[in-house]
């Protein structure tokens, strides 16, 4: 439902009943206003899950619930009247009939040199296929394999300079497709514990998004932004070859939080090459409707039930088991 606050121009009767304004109220807001009031649009019935309802008609969340908001997609976004600037840039505006719709930009680093291939793709492919279900999404896979992308100097010309590298390739225009989407999703496999090189070229070549500027976070000191990207959220996915999820993934999954310590959601799973084989489906299939379970969640929600994600990060069958398969001690 939309629901009306202190707007310059009155929601209609049947606006609020449809969930959807005009593109020309729309502009109207955008342009002809010049307070420091927002505009709530959401898509569907506020329920026991947005905070801030208050019955059918009216939905207007106090100031300190907002966070919440831009969290959580199937509730909305705060627009900024005086700038039109949309707090959460989740919001792409798609005409139908003259009707706004909400879509989720998603932009897939797929890390593996094995591109559409790999094993961690399926977990992927299962997870926005479940995302899919709860909210319209515009999503774009890049395979990082196929990117020109130089390694960082570490000369810190772009931090100097408002954040032009001195390289001429393809970040440019990666880093551009960061800033206007509003999930940044990893998919990688385990190397080394860590990234695969393509993907680590191109976590260090995010360094013109920060200026040499640092300040206190906490009990650590970062770079502080040079670039606006508050609305983005931060998933890893990452699959590897080992059946032990512990004493493995560690290293990954501290390195992508100190990356990126907040709105960051992490999905690690061992035995992922059992993803890619057929006979593997018994215990693959169910693990993949799991994860479709978790998409879904976290569209609507912005999290993932943590016993939900325990069971997607167990191994699928006895580690041992899958050792003597590896080992070639059990024949499959």
């Amino acid at each position: 439902m939309l629901a009306e606050g202190k707007f310059p121009i009155p929601l209609s009767k049947q606006e609020q009943k449809i969930g959807t304004i005009s593109q020309k109220k729309y502009d109207a807001y955008k342009v002809k206003n010049h307070t420091q009031q927002a505009l709530h649009i959401v898509i569907q019935k506020p329920d026991k899950q947005c905070a801030g309802s208050s019955g059918d008609n009216h939905y207007s969340p106090k100031p300190e619930q907002r966070k919440y908001h831009r969290n959580n997609l199937l509730c909305g976004a705060w627009i900024d009247v005086t700038s039109a600037r949309v707090y959460n840039k989740n919001i792409s505006i798609k005409l139908r009939s003259g009707r706004r719709k909400i879509t989720m930009k998603i932009l897939v680093l797929n890390g593996t040199p094995k591109r559409e291939k790999s094993n961690t793709m399926h977990i992927t492919r299962a997870f926005l296929e479940g995302m899919k279900e709860a909210v319209p999404q515009e999503v774009h896979i890049v395979n990082i394999i196929d990117k020109h992308i130089e390694y960082c100097t570490g000369c810190f010309t772009c931090k100097r300079n408002g954040g032009k590298c001195i390289h001429n390739d393809d970040m440019k225009a990666l880093l551009d497709e960061v800033l206007e989407s509003d999930l940044l999703l990893f998919s990688y496999p385990l190397y080394c514990y860590g990234m695969p090189a393509p993907m680590k070229a191109f976590a260090d070549r995010t360094m013109p998004l920060s200026s040499m500027a640092m300040k206190k976070q906490g009990d650590r000191y970062v770079h502080v932004g040079q670039a606006d990207f508050s609305q983005l959220r931060y998933m890893m996915i990452c699959g590897c070859g080992f059946p032990n999820s512990k004493q493995n993934f560690e290293p990954a999954v501290m390195q992508f939080k100190l990356m990126y310590p907040n709105n960051h959601t992490i999905i690690t799973v061992p035995e992922s090459p059992m993803f890619g084989a057929p006979k593997a489906a018994e215990v693959t299939v169910p693990r993949l409707e799991l994860v479709k379970q978790a998409g879904k969640q976290y569209a609507e929600t912005g999290g993932i039930d943590e016993n939900l994600l325990a069971e997607i990060c167990s191994p699928m069958i006895p580690e041992d088991v899958y050792a003597a398969i590896c080992n070639g001690e059990i024949k499959v």
